[in-house]
């Protein structure tokens, strides 16, 4: 569909300066989406942190991972957050990636399903 739809635009590679590929989706958590985000990270840096009176408090609300930042021409990023309107059950999961291509996208939607399933599976596991 995707490669019917740039062929009849006529978009081949000669033309195509970048292509933005955009994905946001939301996924329920096994366990508190602000626990498991400050669990990720180095807990000796959380405690550090926390050594200061004004971020006794301090959780990781958020985790932005990627190769390039800001994206560049062939990038990737992907941010991992508690969904705003959900935050004690649900993560928010925006990607990101930036192709020089046709075939490059036609291989990335290809292969989507697994390249998503790593980010998810990796944050909302049970260790």
């Amino acid at each position: 569909m995707i490669r019917d739809l740039m062929g009849s635009l006529n978009l081949v590679d000669e033309t195509i300066s970048a292509i933005t590929f955009n994905f946001t989706t939301r996924f329920t958590a096994t366990k508190k989406p602000i626990d498991r985000l400050s669990k990720l990270i180095k807990l000796d840096f959380l405690r550090k942190m926390k050594k200061d009176p004004l971020l006794i408090t301090l959780n990781v609300l958020s985790i932005r991972l990627g190769d390039i930042f800001p994206i560049e021409k062939q990038g990737f990023n992907i941010a991992i957050e508690p969904l705003l309107s959900n935050p004690e059950k649900m993560f928010f999961i925006q990607f990101m990636k930036k192709l020089i291509n046709r075939d490059s996208l036609f291989e990335l939607v290809n292969e989507f399903p697994k390249t998503l399933e790593n980010p998810i599976s990796g944050v909302d596991s049970n260790d």
